[in-house]
């Protein structure tokens, strides 16, 4: 028997943009739909402001798990209160 095919999906940076920003717009935190957002050759980056180190932890969680993120840029500040 021969070895297994691996096969490698190419994800469109457009396509990863959308997907997080619809994961963020479904989060309860206002500050997350306000977040902005660049993919370029599966490199995102996600720049603005939150309220919260919680809510930047969530916000980084699900920018790591969509499907065709090569490298995970953080530029998220936690508002100093």
């Amino acid at each position: 028997m021969g070895k297994g095919m691996e096969f490698a999906v190419a994800y469109r940076d457009e396509d990863i943009t959308k997907r997080v920003r619809d994961f963020l717009a479904r989060q309860h935190f206002p500050a997350l739909q306000e977040l902005e957002i660049e993919t370029a050759r599966g490199e995102l980056t996600v720049r603005g402001e939150v309220l919260s180190f919680y809510e930047k932890q969530i916000a980084m969680s699900i920018c790591q798990r969509v499907p065709g993120v090569r490298v995970f840029v953080d530029e998220i500040l936690v508002a100093e209160s």
